[in-house]
């Protein structure tokens, strides 16, 4: 095909495309900032607000921009010293190029750590492990396997033959 009967072809379904269009048509263009600029005005934001804020609890409890008010308080001897802080202060460094992660997320076992036996009533009460701490779920194994771990596998044991590998 050449470029003319292309053309001819494009122009006879121009009137058809055009009559199936949506919309109004509009020579002028309008600018982004005025189609989406709110066409309501600030009383009827006011007015949604206000029914927004009659249907949903939250917005009475705690207004956007606003922390919302639990009433509690400081101890009052705590109020008028400057001094106290939350937290526990750490013997690592101040500056962030010579302090490591690892102590703050697994510090060491501190001096007179508690006893064991403490320890597992924890662990057996609350499933908390320290950080690394093997799972122990005291099975009751049979004293071949406790002998022997390492050659212990689940599964049924089958005797070499055709099909098994050896």
């Amino acid at each position: 095909r050449n470029r003319s009967s292309f053309d001819e072809e494009l122009s006879a379904e121009k009137p058809q495309r055009q009559s199936q269009r949506h919309g109004r048509p509009s020579d002028r263009c309008e600018s982004v900032g005025r189609v989406m600029q709110d066409s309501q005005g600030p009383v009827n934001d006011f007015i949604r607000q206000k029914r927004e804020a009659f249907f949903y609890e939250s917005l009475k409890r705690e207004p956007l921009g606003e922390a919302y008010v639990r009433g509690h308080e400081m101890p009052a001897f705590l109020q008028n010293e400057k001094s106290f802080r939350f937290g526990q202060k750490t013997a690592a460094s101040t500056h962030m190029s010579h302090q490591t992660g690892k102590d703050a997320i697994a510090p060491p076992p501190a001096e007179g750590a508690e006893d064991p036996q403490a320890h597992e009533r924890y662990v057996r009460s609350h499933q908390a492990f320290a950080p690394g701490e093997r799972v122990n779920r005291r099975y009751a194994w049979p004293t071949e396997i406790l002998a022997q771990p390492e050659k212990h596998a689940f599964g049924l044991s089958l005797s070499a033959g055709p099909g098994v590998a050896q």
